[in-house]
Formats: C-alpha cells, sequence, structure tokens
C-alpha cells in the first residue's frame, strides 16, 4: 500500500471517543514555523492538499466536474477520488462524489443534479483508458458532463502520451497524471 493509500485509511477511521474531556490548552499563535511543522508531522495530509490545490485552479477556470480516471482496475483511482474529496471538503468546497459507469441509465441525469447542488463534483468512472487504442467516441460519450480528469496509474505501468491528445480531442482538460504504488517514501503528483 502506498503513501496515499495509507492516508486514505488512516483518514478514513472515525476517531476514538475520549475517555474523558482533556483539559483545554492554550493554543500558540500560527506562524511560519508551526505550518513547517505541522506539514512535517504530517507530510501526507499535506500532499493531499496539494493536489486538492490543483483542483481548485481548475475551478476557478469553471472546470467543476472532475473525473478520476485509470488505464485499468486497481491502480488507486477510487482511493484519489475519495481522498481528493475530503481534501477539497476541508478546504470548505461542498463536495459530492459520484461512482460508477458512465453508461448506466441515470448516471448522466445523477452528474447534472450532483453538480448543481455542489461546488465541486469528484466523478469516479472506472477505467477510460485501456491497453488497446483509445476511442475517441467511446470516451467523449463516457465523459460526457466532465470537464476535467486527472488520471492515474501505477508506477511501474506503461504512460500514455496519447490520452492527452484524446482528452483534448473531446474537449477534457487533463489537470496531471497520480502515479501510484511508488517505491520512494513520497508519492508523485505531475
Amino acid at each position: 500500500m502506498d503513501l496515499l493509500d495509507r492516508a486514505f485509511t488512516h483518514h478514513a477511521l472515525p476517531p476514538m471517543p475520549l475517555a474523558e474531556e482533556p483539559a483545554p490548552r492554550e493554543e500558540p499563535a500560527l506562524s511560519v514555523a508551526t505550518e513547517a511543522a505541522d506539514q512535517a508531522a504530517d507530510p501526507i495530509e499535506h500532499i493531499w492538499d496539494g493536489l486538492a490545490k490543483s483542483v481548485e485552479q481548475a475551478a476557478w477556470q469553471g472546470r467543476t466536474v472532475i473525473a478520476v480516471t485509470a488505464a485499468e482496475r486497481g491502480a488507486g483511482a477510487s482511493t484519489i477520488a475519495v481522498g481528493l474529496a475530503r481534501a477539497l471538503d476541508r478546504c470548505g468546497h461542498r463536495m459530492a462524489v459520484l461512482h460508477g459507469s458512465p453508461l448506466r441509465a441515470g448516471y448522466h441525469e445523477d452528474l447534472l443534479a450532483l453538480a448543481a447542488e455542489h461546488d465541486l463534483v469528484i466523478v469516479d468512472p472506472g477505467p477510460w483508458l485501456g491497453p488497446a487504442r483509445i476511442r475517441r467516441d467511446h470516451l467523449a460519450r463516457v465523459s460526457q458532463g466532465c470537464h476535467a480528469v486527472i488520471v492515474v496509474r501505477r508506477e511501474g505501468a506503461c504512460a500514455m502520451p496519447a490520452a492527452e491528445a484524446a482528452f483534448d480531442a473531446v474537449g477534457l482538460a487533463c489537470l496531471g497524471e497520480v502515479l501510484t504504488f511508488c517505491e520512494a517514501v513520497d508519492p508523485v503528483v505531475r
């Protein structure tokens, strides 16, 4: 399990109830040194927040429905989608996550309803890209209603340079790529 997976697992667990109320403590004034210490104490949350900031920048450009997809199942796209939604929720956005195939009945109506009620919608549609040639007509159909995409792939998997051109052809902005299951200490966000 890579660092982002561990962060999601860690943050998805509800906090343990305390046996007794702790005594109130005086909070120190926030400073640059305190922020740096906080980042050092929880570097994973810092990574999630960095990914959330890139989505916020896209939202400022009107891209409020973001798909998180991969070329294969098991690459970690669902973990990234939920973790990203949690990070954006911590930033104060009204969030929604839509899971499931864009080809199921009622999917696009659900997407439109969520987009109308929330600031940002993260879509977890399953794999859009496969090992075969990318079919733009299929990509246009499954990506309908989305404004941008984040591609997730395992570190050892082959890069797909044709994917960005296909996204451009159907009107999707590619916000970047997240590598999962990395051997390095820090996950890579490109």
